[in-house]
């Protein structure tokens, strides 16, 4: 009878056992189903990829850097011309006694234009300090023979090409250092600007003058305004020494 009573209430704490854990799984897959329930509900938040967000903070260039290149310089650019009187003879040539004409007279002058160094940090440059820019191409500088006449001048055209944009554009012109007399063999190279030149009615200045030019300008290029002329005329003038400080 003993053994009777322990297997019932054996097996009634086994289905009491059972029907808890029915219960319990029961309740965790409400719970489950629940949780999913309210996850795909829920609106998604897509994350752009990382190169997305960079993008917009990149420069708003879509041109290569040779087009950009473009953009600073202009196959234009700044023409001009040297000019002198015809009393004011041609220039002599340099290399050959027999030859007193140089054969190609425009070579003489030296045309150069400069804008303003700028230095990257931690360089500095002295003040005043430039680097010259451009392209010169003379129209007349490689023509041989006399220079071109425009009434009582003489006149050698040219030509500034590949200049920068929007900056200021310092255009000069000068004798070349290296055109010297041919029996001249001294070391002072400012020779150039007071030595006889071959015909014409005044072929060498004055005692106390120089030939010196006229027309520097500091000119600055754009897109709006990509051309600029200028004009250069060697004169005769007074050589001003510096003052005497006392």
């Amino acid at each position: 009878m003993m053994n009777v009573r322990y297997l019932l209430k054996a097996s009634w704490v086994s289905v009491c056992l059972l029907m808890l854990c029915v219960s319990v799984n029961s309740n965790i897959s409400e719970r489950l189903r629940l949780i999913d329930l309210n996850l795909s509900n829920t609106p998604q938040i897509v994350t752009k990829p990382q190169k997305s967000q960079k993008e917009p903070a990149k420069p708003p260039l879509v041109q290569s850097d040779k087009n950009r290149s473009s953009d600073l310089f202009v196959m234009r650019g700044i023409s001009g011309e040297v000019r002198w009187k015809k009393e004011f003879g041609l220039p002599y040539n340099s290399g050959h006694e027999s030859r007193p004409v140089h054969p190609y007279p425009c070579q003489v002058f030296k045309v150069r234009s400069t804008v303003p160094a700028v230095a990257e940090p931690p360089l500095r440059f002295p003040p005043g300090t430039s680097v010259e820019v451009g392209t010169v191409n003379g129209k007349d500088f490689g023509t041989a023979g006399p220079p071109r006449e425009d009434g009582d001048y003489y006149s050698c055209r040219f030509n500034v090409t590949d200049l920068p944009l929007n900056k200021t554009i310092d255009i000069r012109v000068d004798i070349d250092p290296s055109f010297l007399p041919p029996d001249y063999t001294g070391f002072d190279r400012s020779v150039r600007y007071t030595a006889p030149w071959v015909g014409g009615s005044q072929p060498q200045p004055p005692d106390g003058q120089y030939r010196k030019f006229t027309g520097f300008r500091k000119v600055i290029l754009s897109q709006s305004n990509p051309n600029e002329k200028v004009v250069f005329e060697m004169i005769y003038d007074v050589l001003k020494l510096p003052e005497r400080i006392p």
